[in-house]
């Protein structure tokens, strides 16, 4: 990597408690990258997750992170939401906050038509069309109190499209941020099909 540190080292997709008991262990992964950190190769420490946000909570008041990536979207105040049981804890703490799964794989959008039922994973099966369009989950996410916003693109149209949309860009207000939520209430499974959905999991 012809480097000798790291910006940032993520304990990555914390989903469960027995996932927090090992990080936290006396031999668990915080450990290690503590030590990482004191010495120099790493700057700062991060945790993500798109699963369970309580689990997030909890650790976030067990461990002063650096960073956190979160996912977060217009379907997400609908069930198991970031947005209202997570970042405002992120928020005073200071942490940094990095929103992910803006449009979840384009599958919220209007453009996207989904292939056939056979083609697709299980877990992401769906018949219906996204709701609502590139700009609307953008200026969401953008519209949320956090660091950043990432979102991954199919070629260099979208990222020009993403980079217009972003130089052009004002906050939503609070009754705009509702509508779009509003919009994606047909779409909430496929928008987050990534969060904990069976019962006890």
């Amino acid at each position: 990597m012809q480097t000798d540190h790291l910006d940032a080292w993520q304990l990555h997709n914390v989903q469960t408690k027995d996932d927090l008991e090992k990080i936290f262990s006396a031999n668990g992964a915080i450990k290690a990258m503590e030590k990482a950190k004191s010495e120099g190769m790493v700057r700062h420490i991060g945790i993500t997750g798109h699963f369970e946000p309580l689990v997030l909570l909890e650790a976030i008041k067990r461990y002063q992170f650096d960073q956190i990536l979160l996912a977060l979207n217009a379907a997400d105040i609908h069930y198991l939401s970031f947005k209202n049981y997570l970042l405002p804890e992120a928020q005073r703490q200071g942490i940094a906050t990095i929103g992910m799964k803006v449009t979840t794989r384009g599958r919220m959008l209007s453009t996207w038509t989904p292939p056939p039922i056979a083609e697709q994973p299980a877990r992401l099966a769906t018949q219906k069309p996204g709701t609502i369009t590139i700009q609307e989950a953008l200026k969401y996410n953008m519209s949320l109190p956090v660091s950043t916003t990432i979102i991954g693109v199919d070629n260099v149209a979208q990222i020009e499209e993403d980079v217009r949309i972003a130089s052009e860009f004002s906050p939503l207000s609070e009754a705009e941020m509702k509508e779009i939520e509003f919009k994606t209430l047909p779409i909430v499974r496929q928008g987050l099909y990534f969060r904990r959905w069976e019962l006890g999991a």
